[in-house]
């Protein structure tokens, strides 16, 4: 058995988790992996991602990625490669754009 992480946005945990912990035992049982979610009072401060560690065979850590990319908006691999990213992105617009090569007063 191997161990492989992944990083899900926070709002997501409990979507993974399911009420009592459900959603996350079908996972398991369905994949033959064991699923541990970092804890919200372990999470580092201000982040919006939480790791989830998947421990079992290489081909269980596959099927179990999948039924949690199901599940999740945005998912990556603890190295940093976006799998997934369907989220919503709010807040202000980006600044007004440089101005062209050129037209600065002189």
């Amino acid at each position: 058995e191997t161990k492989v992480r992944v990083w899900v946005a926070a709002s997501d945990c409990s979507k993974i988790i399911g009420r009592g912990g459900r959603q996350m035992r079908e996972i398991e049982s369905r994949t033959q992996t064991r699923l541990q979610v970092q804890k919200d009072s372990d999470a580092e401060v201000g982040s919006d991602e939480r790791w989830i560690d998947i421990v079992g065979t290489r081909g269980a850590h596959k099927s179990a990625l999948d039924q949690i990319m199901d599940l999740t908006a945005f998912c990556r691999e603890d190295e940093g490669e976006v799998l997934k990213d369907t989220r919503v992105r709010t807040g202000p617009k980006a600044s007004a754009a440089a101005p062209a090569p050129g037209a600065e007063a002189g």
